[in-house]
């Protein structure tokens, strides 16, 4: 089957998924692995893929066994680019390897041969490029993750509950952990930023400030997750309502909505103090 071929069914599976004004740049073969566990990279099997590169999204599809069609079905993923980050890109002779981060701190890995490297070079541009990812193993060579995110991550992570109860509970822990990791990436590097600007001295977006945008556009995805700002606890609330009451689970749903209540409570004025004041 030709490239030509492979994108136009690539283009055709992908279709339906795609939102308005959303369009499909590139697409082509790549080989895919997660990067989990102790097994080096090196020892790791990679899978046949085929990946879309849309304006708005990565698009991974499953590559479908020899001579069938590819499908709907065989989309494995379509994840908005504010929800990765492009944590190291290596050109190997001749491949071009992205290593991408999503928010739940699962990293994959996608390799291109020479005749799809455009689609990867396509990719790692939509990604932020070489700069964010230079940027961001420069930070780890100074032992920047080692000595600084982490303590301010797991303080993070400890202190939500007391501000948001209900984070505290088994389902949000997954993106409470995520939030509270790139929320210390965003203090460090905004200290970064504090120190050595916005610009460098020819006048260009510092690398690091640009990989804060990209974190902090993540930390707005999970903290909607979390319901950390009023609508998100609104449409939380909503979502939890048949759930807490099905499993019995009345005193979670009370605390979600003992704090929406008071979220949205008008403040007391200063005569209202002064009147419970004397009241009292």
């Amino acid at each position: 089957m030709s490239r030509k071929h492979v994108c136009e069914q690539i283009t055709a599976a992908v279709q339906s998924s795609l939102s308005r004004g959303e369009v499909v740049r590139s697409c082509g073969p790549v080989l895919a692995t997660e990067a989990r566990g102790r097994v080096p990279l090196l020892f790791r099997s990679r899978s046949p893929h085929y990946l879309a590169v849309t304006n708005q999204r990565l698009v991974l599809v499953r590559a479908p066994r020899r001579g069938a069609r590819i499908r709907a079905e065989d989309v494995v993923f379509a994840k908005r680019y504010e929800s990765l980050m492009l944590e190291k890109t290596r050109h190997f002779t001749p491949v071009l390897q992205l290593r991408i981060r999503n928010i739940y701190d699962r990293t994959f890995v996608l390799e291109f041969r020479p005749r799809d490297r455009r689609v990867g070079q396509e990719l790692e541009t939509a990604l932020g490029g070489r700069a964010v990812a230079r940027e961001f193993r420069h930070l780890e060579a100074r032992s920047t993750a080692t000595h600084q995110l982490r303590p301010v991550a797991e303080e993070i992570a400890r202190r939500m509950p007391e501000v948001a109860p209900w984070t505290a509970r088994p389902p949000f822990d997954a993106a409470l952990q995520s939030l509270a990791w790139i929320e210390a990436q965003i203090v460090v590097l905004r200290g970064w930023v504090d120190a050595h600007g916005l610009l460098d001295p020819h006048g260009e977006v510092q690398p690091a400030a640009t990989l804060l945008h990209r974190l902090e556009r993540q930390a707005l995805t999970l903290r909607a997750e979390l319901g950390l700002t009023p609508q998100a606890l609104a449409r939380l609330l909503g979502s939890l309502a048949t759930v807490a009451t099905a499993g019995s689970d009345n005193g979670g749903l009370a605390a979600l909505k003992k704090e929406g209540q008071r979220i949205v409570a008008p403040p007391r004025t200063t005569r209202d103090s002064a009147d419970a004041a004397v009241g009292s």
